[in-house]
């Protein structure tokens, strides 16, 4: 159970995050991410855990906007800049909550420069890759050319052709 004092910084801070996410500017308030990040040095594992499920709750909301994404991916990364303890952790918890939050952001504003962010957080390139809205065209393979009739008969001869034999094979055993 997390002390009053402790209870009492992850307030400050949850505080800080909903006055922020009111504002619908792209920028921080130096102030919020003061408050954030004074109130984050002195959490418990657990308080980090309840902040961290509450920016996720911010980003699965349906009337979350890409700036607002884009926000909240600045303050994980600033939190993971600040190594606030129990960060990493946490953050692998709600690894697939956070990266399904950013899958379609792709083509809006700020959302390329969100998906970077996000992927920073696990210092691995590319792990959410944003949908493209055009179909990409495969080459087409034409299958019945000359060239590939003779090549299907030559690959064809070369493969034995294992249903006959199975299908002449007595049945299994019954067995109870």
């Amino acid at each position: 159970m997390p002390s009053s004092s402790s209870a009492s910084e992850l307030k400050t801070a949850l505080n800080a995050l909903s006055s922020e996410m009111d504002f619908q500017g792209g920028g921080w308030h130096m102030q919020n991410i003061t408050i954030i990040r004074n109130s984050a040095e002195k959490f418990k594992f657990a308080d980090m855990r309840a902040f961290i499920g509450e920016i996720v709750g911010f980003m699965r909301r349906p009337d979350a906007s890409c700036t607002n994404k884009f926000k909240l991916a600045q303050l994980l990364n600033l939190l993971k800049s600040f190594q606030v303890r129990g960060f990493e952790e946490v953050v692998l918890e709600f690894r697939n909550q956070i990266l399904n939050s950013y899958i379609f952001l792709g083509d809006q504003q700020l959302g390329e420069a969100a998906l970077g962010m996000i992927n920073n957080l696990w210092n691995m390139p590319n792990v959410i890759r944003p949908v493209v809205k055009t179909a990409s065209k495969l080459p087409r393979i034409k299958i019945n050319t000359p060239s590939a009739n003779v090549i299907r008969k030559i690959f064809m001869a070369s493969i034995p052709y294992l249903a006959d034999p199975i299908r002449h094979a007595s049945p299994p055993p019954y067995v109870e």
